[in-house]
């Protein structure tokens, strides 16, 4: 194939789309079934706005497998779908995003950058916090896992107090 059709296909499928250029970590979801957690992080692009193809990623940080904690897996299809898969509403300008994690859909995530990095923000205790670390309590009786609670962890906003909350799934 002619090198200039090639150039001219990539640019095509690549038009309008800023290359991830760092990420900003943003918190964890910990089981307690293990030691594996999922990370989330903001991708941004080179001109230090929200990445616009995958602003946000989720993965696997196999810790079970290997304690230095250098194997990473992506979601399955089922996590992303019933658990810690995420839907994002982009902002046009691409200074901050809204996003919720299939499993909160009730608990909308804000990150925006603050000094080059990126915070999430959502409701815990009724205060607006950034989110630190969401802890998951599960009984694995079947296929599906029953989510007994879930706990939210973060500092609050004005004044920089952790804040906690539990919610039982009935």
């Amino acid at each position: 194939m002619n090198k200039m059709f090639l150039v001219t296909v990539f640019l095509f499928l690549h038009a309008g789309t800023v290359p991830a250029q760092c990420v900003k970590p943003l918190f964890v979801i910990e089981r307690n079934t293990n030691s594996n957690r999922v990370y989330y992080e903001a991708r941004i692009s080179s001109d230090s706005l929200f990445d616009a193809r995958e602003p946000i990623h989720a993965y696997w940080i196999m810790w079970q497998k290997d304690p230095a904690g250098k194997t990473h897996e992506e979601l399955t299809l089922l996590e992303s779908e019933k658990a810690f898969g995420f839907k994002v509403k982009k902002n046009p300008e691409r200074k901050f995003l809204w996003f919720t994690i299939v499993s909160l859909p009730n608990r909308p995530i804000k990150v925006s950058l603050q000094n080059a990095t990126a915070i999430a923000e959502t409701v815990v205790d009724g205060r607006f916090s950034v989110v630190e670390k969401i802890a998951v309590n599960v009984v694995e009786k079947t296929f599906f896992p029953h989510v007994n609670s879930i706990e939210l962890f973060g500092k609050d906003v004005k004044g920089g107090e952790d804040t906690y909350e539990k919610i039982v799934n009935r």
